[in-house]
Parts: structure tokens; C-alpha cells; sequence
């Protein structure tokens, strides 16, 4: 799927930094796994304002042998990779 292939306004971090990021994201966002793209995608997305998936992500990874983790550029980290 093209929007996790190239993900424009989002940033590669650690998976350290990426734990932190969703720990810090309120109960009400919603986690979805999906199986559509290749390699499949865990996100955690954010449906308050009407956005629909996968316009609604905050944060995924690509669930591979070796996971890439994603969070928005907007995020302010403590530190990233």
C-alpha cells in the first residue's frame, strides 16, 4: 500500500523511541493490523475527527523479521534514530 511504502510526514525512530511515543497515546486510539500491504502493518490511529483509514494513523510499524517503526515528524522525542 503507497501510503506506508514512502511515509511522507512520518519518521523512522527506534523501538525504544516508538514504544514511548504509543504509551504515551490515549486509550481511545484505536490498534488495527493490517494485511493489505506487503509486509503488513500494525497501527495505532486516531478516529476523533472523522479521518478514515489510513489517513487516521499516529504511528505503525511494518511487522517484518526486523520491525521499522514510524512516528509523525510533529512528535517531540526525547531522542530518535
Amino acid at each position: 500500500m503507497q501510503f506506508f511504502d514512502n511515509p511522507e510526514q512520518f519518521k523512522q525512530v527506534s523501538e525504544e523511541v516508538f514504544q514511548e511515543f504509543v504509551d504515551s497515546l490515549s486509550p481511545e486510539h484505536s490498534v488495527d493490523v493490517t494485511y493489505s500491504s506487503n509486509p503488513p502493518i500494525k497501527s495505532w490511529n486516531d478516529f476523533s475527527d472523522g479521518l478514515r483509514w489510513p489517513y487516521s494513523v499516529v504511528a505503525f510499524c511494518r511487522l517484518t523479521e526486523d520491525p521499522e517503526y514510524f512516528v509523525p515528524e510533529w512528535a517531540r522525542l526525547p531522542y530518535s534514530v
